[in-house]
């Protein structure tokens, strides 16, 4: 049963089941995904207007620099979900995400569905990721999100002695699927909540879109007053850990 419920979850979050209306996804994944996938971090239920920015498959040229740019003339920071192959190739990347306040999250080592990996692989892919990314964070790497989304026990084993938090998202605007910034930017306006967890991508042509869609939403998210964070400044935001105490 909890595996037919995953993969209607994933339908709906790939935007397949869209009855209910594209916008109103996000709220069947922040209800549901809890449910099914009781482990991750969909949204951290907080108080304030306040939502974290995660940026997958990274970082790469010539579209990292690009999504960099419209973060700093916009002054938000968030967390970047690298790609350890990638990672390994690009250090001066690795180097300015860190230079400009973001933060960095264990992605694997290669772009593939994670959870397809034997044991051996999977200990491998994630610990060589994380040798790559440590030298660059002043502060332990926390968070790890496994490609494609679907994760089983085998990968919460593998996490555990890294003590990483899974982080999964309830504003995936279908960048995967859809080839449109102004979709992106209106779904993210539509679906944001507080304490959401907003998940776009770089790399395969899809860093370039998500730059543009920054560009056009970030300063609506203002507006409605909200702050645009990483994923470690969400999870210690004063409205969030009292949402959490009272849950």
């Amino acid at each position: 049963m909890k595996q037919n419920l995953r993969r209607i979850l994933t339908l709906l979050g790939l935007g397949l089941l869209t009855g209910t209306g594209l916008a109103n996804c996000s709220n069947i994944i922040r209800i549901v995904g809890p449910k099914v996938y009781p482990e991750a971090a969909f949204n951290l239920g907080c108080t304030n207007k306040i939502a974290a920015l995660t940026i997958d498959d990274g970082p790469v040229q010539p579209s990292t620099p690009k999504i960099l740019e419209v973060l700093a003339g916009q002054n938000v920071q968030a967390t970047f979900f690298a790609i350890g192959d990638r990672s390994k190739a690009n250090p001066d990347l690795l180097q300015a995400i860190t230079d400009q306040g973001h933060e960095l999250a264990n992605h694997t080592y290669a772009e593939q569905t994670t959870a397809r990996l034997n044991e051996p692989e999977l200990s491998q892919s994630i610990a060589e990721t994380q040798a790559i990314l440590a030298p660059y964070q002043d502060q332990d790497i926390t968070w790890f999100r496994p490609g494609t989304g679907f994760y089983n026990q085998k990968i919460l084993d593998a996490i555990a002695p890294y003590n990483y938090r899974l982080a999964l998202g309830d504003v995936f605007p279908f960048d995967t699927i859809i080839t449109s910034p102004r979709f992106y930017s209106w779904y993210i306006n539509h679906s944001i909540k507080p304490g959401s967890i907003i998940v776009l991508h770089d790399a395969n042509g899809r860093g370039e879109r998500t730059a543009q869609a920054l560009a056009l939403v970030l300063p609506k998210l203002k507006a409605k007053g909200y702050k645009i964070v990483p994923l470690g400044q969400l999870q210690t935001d004063e409205s969030c850990q009292a949402a959490s105490s009272e849950s």
